[in-house]
């Protein structure tokens, strides 16, 4: 089974994605969490790699270019282009 990285979707459009802890407590996932991690499991069955951040967290060039394996390149103010 083959995906590119940001294509990955699951196939279960509707119903209820729940997490059940040791105790037996049930939370249920919203689906954006669900789509995520059903992208995620996918990405890692492949052997790819997968890196979650919090939306509003702020990166540096170079913490992005080290997560993404690439060479920061950056102009006069320190933004990349």
């Amino acid at each position: 089974m083959s995906h590119r990285s940001c294509g990955v979707r699951s196939k279960k459009r509707q119903g209820l994605v729940q997490v059940i802890d040791a105790d037996g407590e049930r939370l249920e996932l919203p689906h954006a969490l669900a789509e995520a991690m059903y992208q995620a499991a996918a990405l890692l069955a492949e052997g790819r790699p997968v890196t979650v951040l919090r939306d509003e967290e702020m990166l540096s060039t170079q913490a992005t270019a080290d997560i993404l394996n690439v060479s920061a390149v950056s102009g006069p103010t320190g933004r990349c282009w």
